[in-house]
């Protein structure tokens, strides 16, 4: 094959793209449009109702939806997370693969979307997740009603398929920085977790494992893994963590009360590194040192 017969080949790929995505635009009234998106998103993100606010063309080969929210087949349709502008580009292989790049949380996605139409599965590969605030997230969760801060990104894959014969549906490498969470009880005297960097490897599957968790705070640094049993509302999801609080040299120094802590539990333990447990559900959970 010449070079001028692939460039010709190529070039009507293209033109066929452009002209199918013009022609479902224009073709359809906007309302009616929006409904079939809707849909058709309900259809491969199972179990949820979906609400677009707006949707329009993008050029050359884009559509660009915007205020999406997905919400749970609850009674309470909590919402499960909200996009405030998405752009769906084909990829080569246009009939069921998309390059997909958003706005969500004042921070940004991008992922290749790969659909299955025929059994509504869907895969999402190469996701990056940048700078995503955490006080957004939780806000539109309500998740708890405790002050949380930073930012989030990670990166990963995900999928969901019917016939998916694996108990795990996706891996995310979560990275928080700069910020902080309130506890419900006291941890050492603080009320409050000053973190620099957590870092922590998600697996989803019919419940969310964390493991090689880390946390590099002002006053603290720890390691933990667990797991976590969603449910339909997820500030009501099970969660069993275990793992180990290290105090710093500074903060003992400065936190005469923390410091009588750590001594007892460092007797009783044999080191100081306080090995504890976290149970109880994501809204209240409960802390205690524990082997």
């Amino acid at each position: 094959m010449t070079i001028a017969n692939s460039t010709a080949r190529l070039l009507l790929i293209i033109y066929g793209v452009l002209l199918t995505i013009v022609l479902i635009y224009f073709r359809f009234p906007t309302d009616e449009f929006n409904t079939f998106c809707a849909k058709k998103f309900e259809l491969t993100f199972t179990n949820t109702a979906c609400k677009i606010g707006r949707i329009h063309y993008g050029f050359p080969t884009s559509i660009v939806f915007e205020k999406v929210v997905f919400q749970k087949l609850n009674r309470e349709q909590q919402a499960v997370f909200t996009i405030d502008k998405i752009t769906l580009r084909p990829a080569i292989k246009f009939w069921n693969t998309f390059k997909l790049s958003g706005i969500l949380y004042a921070g940004t996605v991008k992922s290749t979307l790969g659909v299955n139409w025929e059994n509504n599965g869907y895969k999402l590969t190469d996701i990056v997740l940048s700078a995503l605030s955490l006080q957004e997230i939780i806000k539109d969760q309500g998740i708890v009603n405790r002050e949380i801060t930073g930012s989030l990104s990670g990166s990963g894959q995900y999928q969901n398929h019917r016939k998916l014969s694996t108990a795990t549906f996706g891996k995310i490498r979560m990275v928080l920085e700069s910020g902080s969470f309130e506890v419900l009880q006291p941890i050492l005297g603080l009320a409050a977790i000053d973190f620099k960097r957590i870092v922590v490897d998600l697996l989803f599957g019919e419940q969310l494992e964390l493991q090689q968790g880390q946390l590099s705070g002002k006053d603290i640094r720890a390691d933990f893994a667990g797991t976590i049993y969603l449910r339909n509302n997820l500030p009501d999801s099970s969660v069993i963590l275990s793992g180990h609080i290290q105090p710093k040299r500074e903060f003992l120094q400065k936190n005469p009360e923390g410091a009588k802590f750590v001594k007892q539990y460092a007797k009783r333990y044999k080191s100081t590194d306080l090995p504890f447990k976290l149970a109880g559900t994501l809204s209240h959970p409960t802390f205690r040192f524990s082997r």
